[in-house]
């Protein structure tokens, strides 16, 4: 319950600080992020990255400048494989079976400057159980008999995070476009 409070307080955060990006109509590429979750991601990108660019703190949104069609590409890359692991979450909520055993276990994408990015494995949340003793993969002895495990994915956290990053790409193809390349998606 508290999860759910916690998500339903970060909608309204979402939605009053809603997201405003916007190219620069000059020869710079510049874009206004107000949404915490695109400063962080991003930023762990320009780090990984290492690229020269300025971002300008103004307390409620970022100014990021100096970006170049390449950055943008590499950003629009990284947001599709952040979507393509979100989706595949979405995708598996229910799958009680896998090739290694047991549920499938929430992927996310790790940037960091020491590592690089990896998909990892969520091993923080724990899976959930629930009473169902006709399910194939139901437990068969001990305690937990009649019990399924099922993955550790909240659709809706994961549905909001697609609809957040899709919010993203769309914006850095717009930025695309504006300069006047051709992006095929």
């Amino acid at each position: 319950m508290i999860k759910h409070k916690l998500a339903l307080s970060g909608i309204i955060l979402f939605f009053i600080t809603f997201l405003l990006m916007s190219c620069s109509k000059n020869n710079e590429i510049e874009i206004i992020i107000i949404n915490e979750n695109h400063k962080i991601f991003l930023n762990d990108i320009i780090i990984y990255k290492n690229y020269n660019v300025k971002i300008i703190d103004k307390e409620s949104y970022w100014i990021i400048k100096d970006l170049n069609k390449e950055i943008l590409l590499d950003f629009l890359a990284i947001v599709n494989l952040k979507l393509d692991i979100i989706t595949d979450n979405i995708a598996n909520a229910n799958t009680t079976r896998t090739s290694y055993g047991g549920p499938f276990i929430r992927q996310y994408l790790k940037i960091t400057q020491e590592d690089g990015m990896e998909i990892l494995k969520d091993t923080q949340q724990n899976t959930r159980f629930v009473w169902d003793p006709t399910h194939p993969d139901s437990i068969l002895t001990g305690e937990k008999k009649g019990l399924v495990e099922y993955p550790n994915v909240d659709v809706y956290i994961e549905t909001l995070e697609q609809i957040e990053f899709a919010r993203l790409k769309d914006v850095i193809i717009d930025c695309l476009k504006t300069k006047n390349i051709f992006v095929v998606y």
